[in-house]
């Protein structure tokens, strides 16, 4: 018998829940372990998915509290309810001409400590109930704010309607929210077309491998 307490980093495909990765190796697995994940990636997304099993469950909470890296593609002129490719539109603005130093100036204001409003199509709760269940229901509630750091923020490039970035984050940070308020302060509004997550702690894309890959 192998080791059933391991931390795998696993490389989530689009398409798929992080939840749907621990099904997949609960219906693959052998054994009845724990088998848990640190920190959610939209199913739109993809890259690094720490999952723990067995007693390694209890280091999940290290994994959750890690810096985190990102590569993103902002869609700028256009919002959506979800503020990311999956959602519908709900605005569309002109974008204004773009130059680097005027997206970088932006970027360095959005760096360091940031309040983010917390996305209507999120799973935290307001009074018992999640925020993207009363969301689907046009049920409109004051959303929550909170603090995040915005370690770094760097411009790989930018077309007249989207902007490639890399972003490293603290826990909880919505590169969604972060989306629209790019796009807002370059005066117009924004989704996220793309995400990538390449790290989580030490844990990098380069070594991750695919879900079939991974036997418990």
């Amino acid at each position: 018998m192998g080791d059933l307490n391991q931390i795998f980093n696993i490389r989530k495909p689009v398409g798929w829940t992080s939840y749907d990765v621990i099904r997949y190796l609960k219906r693959m697995s052998a054994h009845k372990i724990k088998i848990g994940h640190a920190g959610t990636l939209d199913p739109f997304a993809e890259g690094v998915l720490v999952v723990c099993t067995g007693n390694a469950t209890k280091e999940i909470h290290h994994f959750v509290n890690a810096e985190k890296e990102y590569k993103a593609i902002i869609r700028l002129g256009i919002e959506t309810d979800s503020l990311d490719i999956s959602g519908k539109i709900v605005k569309t603005v002109t974008v204004p001409g773009l130059n680097q130093e005027k997206i970088l100036s932006v970027l360095h204001a959005m760096s360091g400590e940031i309040v983010q409003e917390v996305p209507a199509f999120s799973a935290l709760k307001h009074r018992g109930r999640k925020l993207y269940e009363l969301a689907r229901q046009n049920v409109e509630v004051s959303l929550p704010k909170r603090k995040v750091f915005i370690h770094r923020l760097r411009l790989n490039g930018f077309e007249k309607d989207r902007l490639y970035l890399e972003i490293t984050c603290s826990k909880g940070t919505y590169i969604r929210s972060l989306a629209r308020d790019i796009g807002e302060a370059l005066g117009t509004t924004g989704f996220l077309q793309t995400l990538i997550r390449t790290r989580v702690g030490d844990h990098k894309l380069e070594n991750a491998r695919q879900v079939a890959e991974i036997t418990v």
